[in-house]
């Protein structure tokens, strides 16, 4: 897909589908402020490769059990 940035932040979403990982030419990911949101092992595997490779991603990093200092934005 030519999707590049997803804002799904402040919508209270519970879960995204796994389809998501689909989304190969994202740079930029929001997800911020959705407390109910529960993501897969896999999931959060992808978003942590989007950090490594640079992409903006917004998330309560809570989500994915890292501290900000593991991964650079």
């Amino acid at each position: 897909t030519d999707l590049t940035w997803l804002d799904l932040g402040y919508n209270q979403i519970k879960e995204i589908p796994d389809s998501i990982g689909n989304l190969t030419n994202l740079t930029k990911l929001n997800l911020e402020h959705n407390p109910d949101l529960i993501l897969t092992e896999a999931q959060k595997e992808w978003i942590r490769e989007l950090k490594r490779k640079g992409r903006k991603v917004l998330i309560n990093d809570d989500l994915l059990d890292i501290d900000d200092d593991d991964v650079p934005f």
